[in-house]
């Protein structure tokens, strides 16, 4: 049972992954970081926080023995996928960018990053319309 219910957690892991990574690509993100590179190794599973929190043992795209699990080969699609679009001089589209200061965010960081997301919103609603 626990080896049916773990590849069903893996598939929809996988899933999730290529949901998001398809969503990023199509905003213009060239990268994503997974959550945790592998999962815990057992002897850590009667400590804090993985006693009190087990589905936080196996967030991993490897298993702790090593071995990959189905996200691995999401995530060396969205690769390829990267390498080919910057291999043809694909770019991303910086325009919502236009007239920014640099050093203006510096200023007021969080403030800052706030608007600059506000404004990245907006200009992707109006690409997307």
């Amino acid at each position: 049972l626990e080896r049916v219910c773990s590849g069903e957690i893996e598939a929809a892991a996988a899933s999730y992954y290529e949901r998001a990574l398809h969503l990023l690509k199509r905003a213009g993100m060239w990268g994503a970081f997974a959550w945790c590179y592998s999962d815990y190794q057992p002897h850590l599973f009667d400590q804090p926080p993985l006693k009190e929190n087990p589905h936080e043992r196996s967030f991993g795209l490897f298993k702790s023995d090593g071995s990959p699990k189905k996200a691995v080969g999401v995530f060396q699609e969205f690769a390829k996928g990267v390498k080919e679009a910057a291999d043809t001089g694909a770019a991303w589209d910086l325009s919502w960018l236009q007239g920014e200061d640099p050093d203006r965010f510096y200023q007021k960081p969080l403030l800052e990053i706030k608007r600059l997301y506000r404004k990245y919103k907006e200009w992707l609603a109006d690409r997307d319309n």
